[in-house]
């Protein structure tokens, strides 16, 4: 008797995996209809834009779905959400975020009359030499990228599926990314140039020549960081509509570069205070 309730048990639990596996599948796959002007934001980087915070540990502020935001990722529009594949859900693996959550809310809050769609598209390990516009595998295999393409080509793909065929104004860039150059001279001390670059392309291919830009300031301990740091602030200085987003301060996963969910949630809120005061 116990065998054969056990044997039950477990045919439950499967099939109830199976069934929540296809109702994410569906749902991956289909995303939301969403009808009506959208206000844009492009959510870009490496990992610290990817997000590896722990979705368990939002507050309840950031759990209740709001109607009007939305995330563009993995080629799907859905409301706002830490992310979930079915492969985590396999593996009893929590969510994750990144500053989108916090960001995506709060600018929900400070423009209630519109839909806000964030746009996200971010690569971890990756220097500027994977995403500069004139992307040379040469150049990429000094950061072992190579494998990883051109990522411009990448994020300017998901920008158009994103928003072709929509009524859509685009109000601005979250940039997360530098860490990967950090460490090594050659592709630090080409940053600016490599930055300028993207940004510039970005715009045009856009056609928005005044696409503001919101840079987060890299924040780690590798070598070359301040070169880093400082070819950002030239950026700012050099191109108009580029503000600097400060990370001092944001707490991290212990023993490592990523920003815990507190650091995660701060930093989604400078990217918008940044925005907002532009």
């Amino acid at each position: 008797m116990g065998y054969e309730f056990k044997n039950i048990n477990v045919f439950l639990f499967v099939s109830i995996a199976v069934i929540v596996a296809l109702v994410l599948l569906f749902i991956m796959k289909n995303g939301k209809p969403i009808n009506g002007h959208m206000k844009i934001f492009i959510l870009a980087g490496q990992s610290n834009m990817k997000g590896t915070a722990n979705g368990d540990l939002l507050p309840n502020d950031y759990k209740i779905l709001n109607e009007n935001i939305f995330l563009f990722q993995n080629d799907k529009w859905n409301n706002l959400a830490p992310q979930k594949t079915i492969r985590d859900f396999l593996r009893c693996r929590n969510s994750t975020f990144g500053p989108e959550i916090s960001f995506g809310y709060e600018a929900g809050r400070a423009m209630p009359e519109h839909k806000i769609g964030l746009m996200k598209f971010a690569a971890s390990a990756t220097s500027m030499y994977s995403w500069i516009p004139e992307w040379d595998r040469k150049k990429a295999n000094l950061e072992d990228d190579k494998k990883h393409g051109s990522l411009y080509k990448e994020l300017l793909a998901a920008i158009h599926k994103a928003t072709d065929d929509r009524d859509v104004e685009f109000l601005g860039v979250l940039w997360m990314q530098g860490e990967s150059d950090s460490k090594d001279r050659v592709s630090a001390n080409e940053y600016e140039k490599n930055l300028e670059s993207f940004i510039k392309k970005l715009r045009q291919d856009l056609n928005a020549p005044q696409l503001p830009f919101m840079i987060g300031l890299v924040n780690n301990n590798a070598e070359y960081v301040e070169i880093i740091r400082q070819a950002q602030k030239n950026i700012a200085k050099i191109l108009p509509f580029i503000t600097i987003v400060p990370t001092d301060g944001l707490t991290r996963i212990e023993g490592g570069v990523h920003y815990d969910a507190n650091g995660q949630i701060e930093l989604g809120k400078r990217f918008l205070n940044a925005y907002l005061k532009m």
